[in-house]
């Protein structure tokens, strides 16, 4: 007979997981008809579902009023399900700042977002970081009667943002990094023509044409430029001089020197420091840093 030692070291027989057997589109089926409380309930069940609710896509998570707004955030950043606004969505009243990053959207996705920003009477700061879509990206507007401050990064696609109304916007951040074509980049300069600082990237080492020599409106307002050109592309250099032509008011500059064959010529960017007595392309510019 085994001793009593041997009976105290022998463990537990261990029940099968069947939870863990059953085919992943079981899974989601089965957790994707779960309410948000009960969906969080199912990590419990079994170890393999302890994250499983995260990656199913068809969750439909559907929050109180009073349920606080760092558990939705939470919950948000961690679930790969698309987020909806209901039909009864009437926007976020009171809502001041809105920063979206690495934000896949879902098919019309662009429009839900823009209705969204609409509906956001009260909002001052909004950042769109390489917000996109793997579908086909539609065209959609940025609009906002008290935005004041804009971010917007575009890397390798144009995922159909365009500027629509924003009249009190004041400072703007444009990175596009992706091909665009010249009635982009010019639709897109003349919706915030009106802003106070901007900082810009005319790296544009994608950019389907060469830019105007001069735009057909004027930066009147902008006090502040910082651009990030390219100065052995032409386009990117072509651009810097459009911009600069059309801000007669412009107090200072900051220009970002790169290039893809990491050569700068020196004369390029002397030339920069010079333009104020050759052209007076900017005579109130107190601040010049390249």
């Amino acid at each position: 007979m085994p001793s009593g030692e041997a009976k105290r070291r022998r463990s537990p027989a261990v029940e099968p997981d069947y939870l863990a057997a059953l085919p992943p589109e079981i899974v989601d089926n089965i957790i994707s008809r779960l309410g948000v409380r009960d969906v969080f309930r199912t990590s419990v069940l079994s170890h393999a579902w302890r994250r499983r609710w995260r990656s199913v896509r068809g969750l439909d998570l559907d929050f109180r009023s009073s349920d606080p707004a760092a558990a939705i955030s939470s919950v948000l950043k961690r679930s790969a399900a698309p987020v909806r606004t209901p039909p009864s969505f009437v926007g976020f009243l009171k809502l001041t700042k809105l920063s979206l990053s690495e934000v896949e959207l879902p098919p019309h996705g662009e429009r839900q977002l823009e209705a969204m920003i609409a509906a956001s009477p009260l909002l001052l700061e909004l950042s769109l970081d390489n917000v996109h879509s793997f579908h086909h990206s539609e065209v959609w507007f940025v609009r906002g009667p008290n935005i004041r401050s804009l971010r917007i990064w575009a890397v390798d696609q144009d995922f159909g943002c365009r500027i629509g109304e924003l009249p009190r916007l004041e400072d703007a951040a444009i990175f596009l990094d992706s091909e665009v074509t010249t009635q982009v980049l010019c639709k897109t300069l003349e919706g915030i023509a009106h802003v106070e600082s901007l900082d810009f990237n005319a790296l544009m080492h994608q950019f389907s044409d060469n830019p105007p020599e001069r735009f057909s409106f004027t930066f009147q307002n902008l006090r502040s430029l910082d651009l990030h050109a390219c100065l052995d592309q032409i386009s990117s250099t072509s651009l810097v001089f459009s911009i600069l032509r059309c801000a007669p008011n412009l107090e200072k500059l900051e220009i970002e020197v790169g290039c893809y064959d990491d050569l700068v010529d020196d004369g390029t960017v002397e030339g920069f420091a010079n333009a104020q007595t050759s052209d007076d392309i900017f005579p109130r510019l107190r601040c010049l840093v390249t």
